[in-house]
């Protein structure tokens, strides 16, 4: 936390400043997400398709990544708020980058890498279905932690 109890402003992927998403505290109770599972084989149409709304605007309200390497899926540079959980918690996070095998985001809360959780686009009503993902690499910063997590259905790439 910055002086007076505001949060630093953290860069995004253009340059500018962002405040990261507020922390559970300061968030209204939401609804339970589904129980966590192990990486499944068969994707529910449902999950492949939140994969693909989440793409389709993060395509459209991000920046492409110039670097595609090794990568399977191109990836967008965007800050969206989602909400993630564990089972125990849910919490606020903002993306970072966005592509169609998983997401880099924010979060004030630190998880560890194998761990799973779900996500999903944030709405005020909660509707958004969650997709399933396992955390894929942590990296500590000064008002939480840079999390990569790969998604359980990721889309055909």
């Amino acid at each position: 936390m910055g002086s007076a109890g505001v949060s630093p402003a953290l860069p995004s992927a253009s340059g500018a400043l962002f405040m990261p998403a507020a922390s559970s505290a300061d968030n209204p109770p939401m609804r339970s997400p589904p129980e966590l599972h192990e990486p499944i084989e068969q994707c529910a149409a449902e999950e492949l398709a939140a994969v693909a709304s989440l793409l389709r605007r993060a395509e459209h309200e991000g920046r492409a990544d110039v670097y595609h390497g090794k990568r399977r899926w191109k990836r967008y540079d965007v800050a969206l708020r989602l909400e993630a959980s564990n089972t125990a918690n849910v919490w606020a996070v903002t993306t970072r980058s966005v592509g169609g095998g998983g997401v880099a985001f924010w979060s004030r809360r630190s998880i560890n890498i194998g761990d799973g959780l779900v996500l999903r686009e944030w709405s005020p009503d909660g509707s958004g279905r969650w997709i399933s993902a396992r955390v894929t690499h942590v990296t500590p910063g000064l008002a939480g932690a840079l999390i990569g997590v790969a998604f359980d259905c990721p889309i055909e790439g």
